[in-house]
């Protein structure tokens, strides 16, 4: 469906990238022990494929999720072992719908608030002011970028972000806890305010805080680090299959899809600060290798056993098929070439 809407525009490439992407995946067999039950299962994991990289290939999205899941929780153990009493806020930010021809400042503009929240803007200082309340407490974070479709074909762009702070921010004798919204239970203004004058804005702006549970962690780092954008925020309940059949608002899609595609271009949609950064090297790079998962118990370049190559062959954008044959590049990737007939 993506592919569909690329298909003719500036994009076109795109189209065909995406069309083509995971159409060859070869997995490596491995005998995998559960030491504590005593049984041996095959597994099936993924040693090289032919990735797109295109930004809104929901393919990609999800094995660039995965890559950032995996070095994430790798992590998390060496994080709790230098900060063991330290919490984590799960915190979701957002502002008004915007036109999508303005997205990539609406973006640059939550980016700077950010920066000031945090007391990490020049010229904001860490000691007064609203960057006091979180620079204070907040010892690391990581901040993904979503951008999710309004109705009238606006965009809704928004940051989830996990902070590391510190175990006196939930004393109540120490007033550093930041309140939902500024109220006269607590001494320190909310978090909606203080999004609120960061932004510079009149209305009220989306502003979400709560404390993450140790048994809750895994799930909310799953959260934070998912898709840019949701397949089901592009098209909605528009009907549009990949063969162009029911094209129920399907120009308004494509206007939108490529407006936001040209707004977002080589932005960079996670960020990484504080001791996170220094602790998780190398997770705000676009990821090199969408094969190899962190959190794998096996060691492929190791491990003995066959391969299985799953194929998928489709056809060209003139309803003709065509062949393919894979050859394997120096990363270990496959690269798909036509045959000419």
């Amino acid at each position: 469906m993506v592919a569909e809407l690329y298909k003719g525009t500036m994009y076109d490439e795109y189209a065909k990238g995406i069309s083509h992407c995971g159409r060859y995946l070869r997995f490596k067999k491995v005998e995998i022990t559960h030491e504590m039950f005593g049984i041996t299962e095959t597994k099936l994991l993924l040693e090289a494929a032919n990735f797109c990289r295109i930004r809104f290939c929901m393919f990609c999205q999800w094995r660039k999720s995965l890559m950032w899941h995996g070095k994430v929780l790798k992590g998390m153990p060496r994080i709790m072992e230098v900060y063991p009493e330290h919490r984590w806020l799960a915190v979701t930010l957002g502002v008004r719908n915007c036109d999508a021809r303005v997205l990539r400042r609406e973006i640059n503009k939550m980016n700077e608030g950010l920066k000031k929240l945090l007391g990490l803007a020049s010229g904001v200082s860490r000691s007064r002011g609203i960057g006091k309340y979180l620079s204070r407490v907040v010892e690391g974070y990581i901040c993904t970028t979503e951008v999710t479709r309004g109705e009238d074909n606006s965009c809704h762009p928004h940051f989830h972000i996990l902070l590391l702070v510190k175990p006196e921010y939930f004393d109540k004798e120490a007033g550093l806890y930041i309140p939902q919204q500024s109220s006269e239970e607590h001494e320190n203004p909310g978090l909606v305010e203080l999004w609120q004058k960061t932004l510079g804005v009149s209305y009220k702006p989306t502003a979400h805080i709560k404390a993450v549970r140790t048994d809750d962690l895994k799930r909310q780092v799953c959260e934070v680090l998912k898709y840019n954008t949701k397949p089901s925020s592009i098209w909605y309940d528009q009907k549009v299959d990949i063969n162009g059949l029911h094209r129920t608002g399907f120009e308004e899609t494509q206007k939108w899809l490529v407006e936001v595609t040209g707004q977002v271009y080589k932005a960079r949609f996670i960020k990484t600060g504080g001791c996170v950064k220094k602790l998780l090297r190398g997770l705000e790079e676009e990821p090199k290798d969408l094969i190899h998962v962190e959190d794998e118990e096996c060691d492929l370049v190791n491990s003995e056993g066959e391969s299985v190559t799953f194929g998928w062959i489709g056809s060209n954008w003139d309803g003709l098929d065509l062949s393919y044959y894979a050859l394997v590049d120096e990363e270990g990737e496959l690269v798909i070439q036509e045959e000419e007939n």
